[in-house]
């Protein structure tokens, strides 16, 4: 906080500019803070099931991360919407029931942001993917998420295939994942959404 300056005739003096910056900037991210803060609870009281980070090989800028989250999202409910999802042992297993699935997305821009952004992500499933195990949801999610950003594989000159983008799923087991996006909520670089999977 800036210091009251008295002259010996005990006059105030008021701060000079570089106090006064430095009280707004202050001010500023006690604002973004609270904001932070507020958000954070806000996604703590959700019931998320995975925390998904989705880098692509491509520059992606706010647009496009926007649009990669938009596709993840069509792709999950195309998946669910032929009412029955393969088991890993070949059981079909049925998902028509429940529409309460969400996806909450934040761009993050990498460390130097003239390399772009990638995603984070909470998703909620919807009900109807509730009877498959933690890794068929694996599959699916990560099968989903690359075809979202882009595709699946590359070949390089030599015939070396490889991945195109990394996808990190972890199952949702606490705050810090709630906390973490929260944090770039408030941020004037990101961008965010939530979107619903019915």
């Amino acid at each position: 906080m800036a210091q009251q300056n008295k002259k010996p005739n005990g006059t105030f003096t008021p701060p000079n500019g570089l106090e006064l910056l430095r009280l707004n900037e202050a001010i500023k991210k006690r604002k973004e803070f609270n904001r932070a803060s507020e958000m954070e609870k806000f996604l703590r009281g959700q019931q998320w099931d995975w925390f998904i980070t989705i880098t692509s090989r491509h520059f992606m800028t706010l647009a496009s991360a926007r649009r990669t989250a938009s596709i993840f999202t069509k792709l999950i409910k195309l998946s669910s919407s032929m009412n029955f999802v393969q088991g890993s042992d070949n059981h079909l297993i049925d998902v028509a029931k429940g529409n309460d699935g969400l996806l909450m997305w934040v761009a993050e821009p990498h460390k130097h942001t003239a390399s772009g952004y990638h995603l984070h992500c909470l998703l909620r499933l919807p009900f109807r993917f509730r009877d498959l195990t933690n890794k068929e949801q694996f599959r699916l999610l990560l099968g989903k998420s690359r075809l979202a950003v882009g595709g699946e594989h590359w070949t390089n000159q030599n015939g070396i295939e490889g991945l195109w983008h990394r996808v990190k799923l972890e199952p949702y087991k606490g705050h810090r994942a709630s906390e973490y996006c929260a944090k770039y909520l408030t941020k004037s670089l990101c961008d965010y959404d939530f979107l619903p999977i019915l």
